[in-house]
């Protein structure tokens, strides 16, 4: 053999080399998308309890601040039948120039007589379909807005989603939510209102 001929043999990869190399860049290249696919996967899941969150509290945020409005004597608390926490309330408005107990809520009308209606009252309550509700009841008892809070407020053993009462000198409010693709987690939160009076 040729000096040449034992040259050309031995350089470049042989078969087994080449196999060898394609397997390992294979597992590598598998990992790499394993991790990122992970990565993925946890970055929606965080996204998706942040949007869950951000939702729950913007529509706390409605309750506290009709609570915060009101007056512990203008607030009444009954429970349903699967335990849940019915809430009727009435907030401080001004009628005709002179002070009043109603509801205040710009969607009623066009202007500042029609927002503010007199011996209407703001009903907090868990439907048939476990979603927060929100009612503006006038005085004849029929309901003229209603605002979706919240759904899913029962936990996984049933228990109630909704609870209102007087802890001391604040209102302790207690929120579940089922939470997760099968309703298997659930979220618990616990608020403290302070009325005005």
């Amino acid at each position: 053999m040729s000096p040449s001929n034992r040259l050309s043999r031995r350089s470049g990869f042989t078969l087994l080399e080449m196999m060898i190399s394609t397997v390992i860049f294979g597992v590598v290249g598998y990992s790499v998308s394993i991790a990122v696919k992970l990565g993925n996967d946890s970055n929606s899941t965080v996204m998706q309890v942040a949007r869950e969150s951000r939702a729950e509290r913007e529509s706390v945020s409605t309750l506290i601040d009709d609570v915060r409005m009101s007056s512990n004597t203008r607030i009444t608390v009954a429970t349903d039948a699967n335990g849940n926490s019915l809430v009727q309330l009435q907030q401080p408005i001004v009628v005709a120039g002179a002070f009043a107990w109603g509801v205040r809520d710009r969607r009623l009308g066009d202007d500042e007589d029609a927002w503010n209606r007199e011996d209407w009252t703001i009903r907090y309550l868990v439907d048939a379909d476990a979603r927060l509700v929100r009612r503006v009841v006038d005085a004849g008892g029929v309901t003229q807005l209603e605002d979706v809070l919240g759904d899913d407020l029962l936990d996984e053993g049933g228990d109630p989603g909704f609870r209102m009462f007087e802890s001391g000198d604040v209102w302790q409010v207690d929120l579940a939510v089922r939470r997760g693709a099968h309703g298997d987690a659930v979220t618990a939160n616990e608020f403290h209102i302070r009325t005005r009076n």
